[in-house]
């Protein structure tokens, strides 16, 4: 695969996560692990993945060291499992430093397992998402031969829900009868609807 495309796609990628406006998540990350995470369509699997692109940067590894590619991107198309070390050259031209790979919807690459152990034997750090039907089974770390943690991401709790919508929930909070009637309604229109993304965001991109 060209050079060029995969450049096009890493940099037009950082631009987004430059820009992405995170909603708060209750999840954490140790930056020594690799990662899969795996669960529903629209979730926030992609959001996490920004999010924690963004805090590497803002601990001091530069933009160039943030290698994301999104297995949706309909550039990649034509894309097989014998293409995947043409990320890792291209990542190495950007620049030599150690890089932080992100692979969106990798299970769109036959035989994806295959390369994410091998960046896992060479001491990559690599985050991966996934919603299909076999990333979602039990089956997923022995594919991986227990070199990955797996996180299962939920949509968003209620907690998650009322800080997106900028609603206290605090103890005083709740005895506060403006705010607990706030609560009340957010935990009507929760019950309704569901704690996905694209509901607390509706005038972005959807993101997964």
């Amino acid at each position: 695969m060209k050079t060029s495309l995969l450049k096009g796609i890493i940099y037009g990628q950082r631009q987004i996560i430059r820009e992405a406006k995170i909603i708060p998540r209750e999840y954490s990350f140790d930056p020594n692990f690799n990662y899969v995470l795996v669960g529903l369509r629209r979730a926030g699997k992609s959001t996490l993945l920004y999010k924690v692109a963004q805090d590497l940067v803002k601990n001091g590894v530069d933009w160039d060291q943030i290698i994301y590619v999104n297995f949706e991107d309909e550039r990649l198309l034509d894309f097989t499992v014998n293409d995947f070390n043409d990320i890792v050259l291209t990542a190495n031209e950007i620049t030599p430093k150690k890089h932080y790979y992100f692979f969106d919807e990798i299970q769109n690459i036959d035989g994806w397992e295959y390369f994410a152990r091998r960046m896992a034997d060479e001491k990559q750090y690599v985050y991966i998402t996934g919603s299909n039907a076999k990333m979602l089974s039990g089956d997923i770390q022995t594919h991986l031969g227990g070199r990955y943690m797996i996180k299962y991401i939920a949509p968003f709790n209620f907690r998650e829900y009322l800080t997106a919508k900028n609603i206290r929930h605090d103890e005083e909070a709740l005895y506060t009868t403006a705010l607990n009637g706030q609560i009340r309604g957010a935990m009507n229109a929760y019950l309704k609807d569901g704690g996905y993304l694209r509901l607390l965001m509706p005038s972005k991109k959807e993101i997964t």
